[in-house]
């Protein structure tokens, strides 16, 4: 099998992961977790991915995992639009989605770290880290007015 048909079965593959996930996670949960199950899903695609990718020796659906970031970063801009006034992301599933995204993420950046270059490594640790920082920021603000 040639490099261009694996990388097309893997794209059709990964079509049809996120578009039946997406299906469901919008058939199944409330309106309001809808982030939070994608966030979930994403989180465990790029764990298994990872891990197949690592026992068969498999460039391609490392690949995969390097779209967990953008992913987590759009979701995070739109819970933060989203939000209600006074509302804070780890409301319902919100604490293990953001939790096991965030521990996804820098296992991601911890196991290809070796393989990836340094500038894109540089550019996907700095927006991790922008992202707890503005997780853990919004999330003390609404600790810090809901008790003071």
């Amino acid at each position: 099998m040639s490099r261009y048909q694996e990388a097309f079965l893997l794209f059709m593959a990964l079509c049809w992961w996120y578009v039946a996930g997406l299906r469901e996670i919008h058939m199944q949960m409330f309106p309001w977790n809808f982030e939070n199950g994608l966030l979930l899903y994403s989180a465990a695609g790029s764990i298994g991915f990872g891990l197949v990718s690592e026992k068969l020796k498999w460039k391609y659906p490392e690949v995969v995992t390097f779209f967990h970031l953008p992913l987590i970063m759009l979701l995070g801009i739109s819970a933060f639009s989203g939000l209600p006034a006074g509302g804070h992301l780890f409301s319902g599933w919100g604490w293990l989605a953001w939790g096991v995204a965030l521990y996804t993420q820098y296992r991601i950046l911890f196991s290809l770290g070796k393989r990836w270059r340094k500038s894109l490594l540089t550019v996907y640790h700095m927006g991790t880290a922008i992202l707890l920082a503005a997780i853990i920021f919004h999330e003390m603000i609404y600790f810090v007015s809901d008790y003071v």
